[in-house]
């Protein structure tokens, strides 16, 4: 497999698993705000395995540039991986948004 390859399916993964992790935290925000104690630790455990895989994605994607800024590595090899490392960013800064928001319903 070819660096482009690697790259564009470390993205697109990261991309993918983001947005599974975004409807998690929705039922997970959705079973605090119903008050169903039951679905949270099925929840949780699924949260942190996305977590996780998350994680070990980004450790590939730092591996595969090296020491350099991603978006200049990014655009060294295929400019249009780009437009992929924002539509990530991008839906891992909404689950944040959205874990934060837990959060605070939680200590409530």
């Amino acid at each position: 497999m070819n660096i482009n390859t690697n790259v564009k399916s470390v993205l697109m993964q990261i991309n993918d698993l983001s947005k599974q992790l975004y409807q998690c935290l929705v039922k997970e925000h959705d079973a605090l705000s119903l008050n169903k104690l039951e679905k949270l630790l099925s929840l949780s455990e699924q949260k942190q395995l996305l977590v996780t895989q998350l994680d070990e994605l980004d450790k590939q994607r730092l591996a595969l540039s090296g020491s350099k800024d991603f978006v200049s590595f990014l655009k060294s090899i295929d400019a249009r991986f780009v437009n992929f490392w924002e539509m990530a960013k991008k839906s891992v800064t909404k689950c944040h948004q959205q874990n934060k928001i837990n959060g605070l319903l939680l200590q409530r």
